[in-house]
């Protein structure tokens, strides 16, 4: 049987979308840099090295309206990346269709994010 998607509460347009996500979400939507980001003008510079330390595993495809996230099947692993010599545990990846940002004011068809957390816990 296959899982009934449910309709959002936000939307990349219209009553729902971008313009008014500050309302439906003040606590998630309070910052200045909040989605949706316009990368047209993202400046190149220097970083330091990214290090990958990734495991082949099992995985576990999870859909909503807009997302398609891909979770661990376990998560005992060391999956991981570091930068700028502090470890961040891999958490998930997630697809968004369209696109969560911009590019020259243009929505791509999709967009991926790699999710980690910080030494702490926090993503």
């Amino acid at each position: 049987m296959k899982k009934k998607i449910e309709t959002p509460d936000w939307s990349y347009e219209g009553e729902y979308g971008p313009d008014r996500w500050h309302e439906l979400y003040p606590i998630a939507c309070s910052g200045e840099r909040q989605s949706p980001v316009e990368l047209g003008g993202a400046l190149s510079s220097p970083l330091p090295p990214l290090c990958l330390d990734y495991k082949g595993r099992s995985f576990k495809a999870v859909r909503d309206f807009y997302t398609l996230a891909i979770f661990p099947e376990s998560a005992n692993t060391a999956d991981s990346l570091q930068l700028d010599g502090v470890e961040y545990s891999f958490n998930h990846i997630h697809f968004h269709t369209p696109a969560e940002h911009t590019v020259s004011e243009g929505v791509l068809p999709m967009e991926m994010h790699l999710v980690h957390n910080t030494p702490a816990g926090a993503m």
